[in-house]
């Protein structure tokens, strides 16, 4: 249920229970509430966790834990942490939160101390962009106190439950989209290896729990000295499956410092700190988005040609690569098919990897930009098979494909993400479809050509029936599920589950339905929900989708 705040006013204030209805966060990932503060526009609502609050990594507040469109309670958002040295031991509490005002805008001020350190985090609306926060980190040595060498912008996405794309507006090269290298923070070569100087991260939720993306540009890091003099510090930005960091050295290398920061930098980075009196202070913008993909972020900031097409499959998505390979972005098309993405400036060519949702498959299309909008014309994916099911029982159908045919990917509502390159297994990636009886189980799918063997499964007390399946593109024949049989007498006993997950939790991105209609599958009885940071009540759900017995 949205927030009813429509008013296009903007508002910093603290929730109450006076006000509490009006402006309480909504979506997957909601966890705002009484006591923490909220800043809205109309448009854009962000939630930042009172003093008192646990917030992800640390056992206090002062974290941005919820960001969404306030008419829509789309809120995928997990945390944001500035670390000082990249160490979560070193998160600081809270000392004061209080609103304030920059060039007559309202934003909320949240002020944090540790190791002879004051750290000032300030968050206000940016002028004539709805969909935009300012956002500026400040750090000032005020005694003596541990080393500071570096400091981190850390955003949380366990098991990619917002799916990472990385752009470099100055290092094209460094643009690794959705693919990472492999980095272990318990070896810092590798974690050096992962260092890019990009600039931009764009978060993608997923579509199934409501469309929305987020993205943070750096757009200044600089060390302040004590007389105000201003000196450009030398950013990196590092990826894994849990979190995002954009980050930035406490001084520049006495050796090196462009493009790429490595080894060298590395090393000169730990003799490094700030002054009594000296600041490091790192501005960014944070972006909404209104769908679930790269573009609606990269539209924001992009200013060059745009570009228009369509493709045969109406569930698609395209990345745009530059004429180099780089990625620039990456847009899901709409319900006719049709897409638009904006394109950086002088972008004469681009290459097009066209993929259809379900598919392992993309295709690749070579575009010319001819002026300030290009239209592709209409774009081939992979041609897939369409297969309706017919079943009325609850049960798991898995597909394993079989003569060179490779296992579906069912998880259509998700862009791929790599950590590690190729070989690293896919983290959304799931070949079974969950059905639990229900008029609103699934009832068709579309799948790559190909042969499968389809094994329908329901728990630990039931055994299997397998059926094997030739689907050519288009409509094939309907499937239809032979219920397995009871192997076990489960008389008296109840099959449970005392610690499950889904996406109200911030490291999954499951929905409740989906969950129940899983457990409902594989023949469970008793669910107990321990999602992280909020108390869920399945029971209404449950009661919605007669699942009551």
């Amino acid at each position: 249920m949205p927030a009813s705040n429509a008013a296009s006013i903007e508002v910093v204030t603290q929730l109450d229970a006076n006000n509490i209805k009006q402006f309480q966060p909504h979506g997957p990932d909601a966890i705002g509430g009484i006591d923490d503060w909220v800043l809205s526009n109309g448009t854009l609502c962000a939630v930042i966790s009172d003093k008192a609050h646990e917030s992800g990594l640390m056992a206090w507040g002062g974290s941005l834990v919820d960001v969404y469109q306030c008419d829509r309670g789309n809120d995928q958002w997990s945390f944001l942490h500035v670390i000082p040295n990249i160490d979560k031991d070193l998160l600081f509490p809270p000392l004061r939160m209080e609103p304030y005002e920059l060039n007559g805008r309202p934003g909320l001020r949240v002020e944090f101390a540790g190791i002879g350190l004051n750290l000032r985090s300030e968050y206000s609306f940016v002028a004539h962009a709805k969909t935009q926060l300012r956002v500026k980190h400040t750090l000032t040595r005020r005694a003596d106190g541990e080393a500071l060498t570096m400091l981190g912008v850390l955003a949380l996405h366990p098991h990619a439950a917002l799916a990472p794309f990385s752009i470099s507006t100055k290092y094209p090269a460094y643009s690794l989209g959705f693919s990472y290298p492999a980095s272990d923070m318990n070896d810092t070569l590798s974690v050096v290896d992962a260092m890019v100087p990009a600039d931009i991260h764009v978060y993608v939720g997923d579509s199934a729990l409501g469309e929305v993306s987020y993205g943070v540009q750096t757009n200044s890091a600089v060390l302040v000295n004590s007389k105000g003099d201003r000196e450009i510090l030398p950013v990196f930005q590092q990826t894994a499956s849990t979190y995002s960091m954009q980050g930035v050295f406490s001084r520049s290398p006495w050796f090196g410092g462009e493009g790429k920061l490595g080894l060298l930098e590395f090393a000169q980075s730990q003799l490094m700190d700030i002054d009594i009196g000296e600041a490091v202070e790192i501005v960014q913008t944070f972006y909404l988005g209104e769908k679930s993909d790269v573009a609606s972020i990269s539209n924001q900031i992009y200013q060059g040609p745009l570009l228009k097409g369509t493709t045969n499959e109406l569930d698609t998505t395209v990345h745009i690569l530059d004429e180099a390979g780089n990625a620039l972005s990456s847009v899901r098309t709409d319900d006719g098919g049709s897409f638009s993405v904006r394109l950086p400036k002088r972008t004469s060519a681009v290459t097009l990897q066209v993929r259809a949702a379900g598919s392992e498959t993309s295709t690749s299309h070579a575009i010319n930009i001819s002026g300030p909008i290009t239209l592709a014309g209409t774009l081939a994916s992979e041609a897939l098979a369409q297969l309706s099911i017919e079943n009325e029982l609850p049960v798991r159908l898995t597909f394993i494909g079989v003569n060179g045919t490779r296992n579906p990917d069912f998880y259509r509502h998700g862009p791929v993400v790599r950590f590690g390159g190729s070989d690293d297994s896919d983290i959304r990636k799931a070949n079974y479809i969950s059905l639990a009886g229900l008029s609103s189980d699934v009832t068709d799918v579309r799948l790559p050509p190909g042969s499968y063997r389809v094994i329908a499964s329901r728990g630990m007390a039931y055994g299997v029936t397998e059926t094997v399946i030739n689907l050519k593109p288009g409509a094939n024949p309907p499937l239809i599920v032979n219920a397995p049989l009871q192997e076990v007498d489960t008389s008296g006993l109840l099959a449970a589950d005392f610690h499950v997950h889904s996406a109200p939790s911030f490291d999954s991105s499951i929905p409740v339905e989906e969950r129940l209609r899983g457990f409902v599958a594989q023949g469970g009885d008793v669910l107990i929900a321990s999602e992280h940071n909020v108390l869920v009540n399945y029971q209404g759900l449950v009661k919605r989708l007669g699942l009551q017995d």
